[in-house]
């Protein structure tokens, strides 16, 4: 076995070139789609790295004909195009600017987070023939997609300060949070561990976390196991693998 990649669209790439790119790469397991919802309720897919015309801040306060960027299409776009991809698509979803909670907001946050995952799931259950999973940074959403009891992979973007714990299938993790306990322990019950390497700073303490010679077998076991998810998929394809699989 070696690690898993999954890539998440850089600007050398346009959509449709995007997913032949990875359809092509034997390599990669499949793509990553940061997806979120406009003022009028489309769900669309938010190319982060590409985008200059538009902040992602302001995408839920324009309508999608208000938004003016040819990178930006809707999520049933892409799953159109996506019917015969065999590989997995992994959708991120980006939580919505929503007021602060307290006991007089909880009921309308709580309204507006259900009412944004229906949206999703509305548009992902018409296309069953794309193998598709789910995650987010967002507890709240992951909670509410995990009452609904669809057959999907969920799973958590955790981050330092998240402390709570959310039983999923998928943990995914920043590249400083490495950690050999940790990580073992995930892959001792079963789940699918996954790190954001997205830039130099990152993808920087990935390799060198395999690199390490302390506790070789268990990197050795956690390499096996380990998605990585990353615009520049082709630095771990065309060199960590290599000298990985030399060795």
């Amino acid at each position: 076995m070696i690690m898993k990649i999954f890539s998440l669209k850089n600007n050398q790439y346009n959509n449709s070139s995007f997913v032949e790119t990875v359809y092509n790469n034997p390599y990669v397991e499949g793509l990553v789609l940061d997806i979120i919802m406009t003022k009028d309720n489309n769900i669309i897919v938010f190319p982060e790295a590409t985008t200059t015309e538009i902040g992602l801040e302001s995408v839920q306060k324009k309508t999608l004909k208000e938004i003016k960027d040819s990178e930006i299409e809707l999520l049933e776009t892409y799953l159109k195009q996506l019917i015969n991809f065999k590989k997995r698509v992994i959708l991120n979803i980006i939580p919505m600017e929503q007021p602060i909670l307290t006991d007089y907001t909880a009921e309308t946050i709580y309204k507006q987070n259900n009412f944004y995952i229906d949206q999703i799931l509305e548009i992902v259950t018409r296309y069953k023939e794309c193998v598709v999973s789910m995650m987010s940074i967002s507890s709240a959403l992951l909670t509410i997609l995990k009452s609904k009891k669809m057959d999907y992979k969920l799973g958590w973007v955790i981050v330092t300060e998240n402390t709570n714990y959310i039983d999923l299938d998928m943990y995914i993790f920043a590249s400083s949070m490495l950690d050999n306990a940790v990580l073992m322990q995930q892959i001792d019950n079963k789940k699918e561990i996954m790190v954001y390497a997205v830039d130099g700073y990152s993808i920087n303490n990935v390799l060198n976390f395999f690199r390490s010679k302390e506790k070789s077998s268990i990197k050795k076991k956690i390499f096996n196991e380990i998605c990585i998810i990353t615009y520049y998929p082709d630095i771990f394809t065309n060199t960590y693998l290599l000298e990985h699989n030399s060795k």
